[in-house]
């Protein structure tokens, strides 16, 4: 495994403009290292980078940057020697430069990237907010015992975030996958206006009634300072090739509108706005409980929810602006925190 990192100083949504450094080594990848007005430090495998074991060889590119420029951001690469020559599914420069992140983790594949970060917040320099990335997931986890089906073409990334450091206190933390769910809702319809985009509480999006995203928020049992966001969007993924009992319930982007998209867009969209929503959140914005409202997919159905093993069958009345869920009862409203959505008509 060969691990490359690099320190991008690009102010906010600047796109980079880099000359290459010819250094004298044998090693292929060496041979052309981005040139930042930098210099260049070569670590042993015994070397590592925000923690991480490095592989055969580590370039750690330092940045010299005026101090007026934001944090310079950390991207680290995993790539197996049969993928160097594999084209880049993600811009990692045009994320970095575009968006809020401070640190980004991307691997050609892996497991699954809340794994991952909840791996990574162990460390305690860790530098949030950063972003787990993977061009192919193998387990992807939902909540509870779920698992997350994914194929070549999905975009699945986790972001690793302080709630401190956005003000966010722990009251408004329940409120998150919500959050989480109205930044994907409104990054997709800037794409699909026309589109039937909507929110099933608490943590999934759907398209044309089908879930097109899963959302999971977690936190490491170590690190109650860090939140763990993981995102998993079927994009040029087809569901022809998923479990058959997925394909009545699923769908992706490029199964709807026939297109395929480039992932890198996607991500910076859904990065922007999750960015703007968490400020909202910590804000206590009234405009985000409005948005949940008006994404909400199980307003006027049906409803059955397990909470612990305790089923609560109601006509789901809309979302309060704590993030709760108002079923109409037997024995009047009630209010319902957590638990899953099992089904709704």
């Amino acid at each position: 495994m060969v691990c490359l990192a690099i320190c991008n100083n690009s102010t906010s949504k600047t796109k980079n403009r880099r000359s290459t450094q010819r250094l004298d080594t044998d090693d292929p990848i060496a041979a052309s290292v981005p040139n930042f007005g930098t210099e260049a430090v070569f670590r042993s495998a015994a070397g590592s980078i925000c923690g991480m074991s490095a592989g055969p060889l580590t370039y750690a590119i330092k940045c010299h940057r005026p101090p007026f420029l934001r944090p310079p951001v950390r991207a680290v690469k995993h790539m197996n020697s049969a993928d160097e020559a594999t084209p880049a599914a993600f811009d990692l420069d045009r994320i970095a430069s575009e968006t809020f992140l401070q640190s980004i983790d991307f691997h050609e594949t892996l497991a699954s990237t809340n794994d991952r970060g909840l791996q990574l917040a162990n460390d305690p320099f860790v530098v949030t907010p950063s972003l787990v990335l993977t061009a192919a997931q193998t387990g992807g986890r939902g909540r509870g015992a779920n698992r997350w089906w994914s194929a070549a073409g999905a975009l699945t990334f986790s972001v690793l975030v302080n709630p401190d450091a956005v003000e966010l206190p722990v009251a408004r933390h329940p409120q998150i996958s919500l959050t989480v769910g109205v930044a994907v809702c409104e990054a997709l319809r800037q794409r699909f206006p026309q589109g039937d985009i909507g929110l099933k509480w608490p943590n999934d999006v759907f398209l044309h009634n089908k879930k097109v995203c899963g959302i999971l928020v977690e936190v490491p049992p170590q690190r109650r300072d860090i939140l763990v966001i993981g995102i998993g969007l079927n994009v040029n993924n087809s569901l022809k090739s998923a479990p058959t009992e997925l394909q009545a319930t699923a769908t992706s982007l490029s199964d709807t509108v026939g297109n395929k998209f480039e992932l890198t867009e996607i991500l910076i969209d859904i990065l922007q706005m999750l960015e703007q929503r968490l400020n909202w959140l910590s804000a206590s914005d009234p405009q985000l409980a409005r948005r949940w409202e008006e994404f909400s997919l199980l307003r006027g159905k049906t409803v059955y929810i397990e909470n612990h093993q305790h089923g609560i069958t109601g006509i789901c009345q809309g979302i309060d602006e704590e993030g709760g869920l108002l079923l109409r009862t037997p024995s009047g409203i009630e209010r319902v925190t957590h638990g899953i959505v099992k089904h709704f008509q």
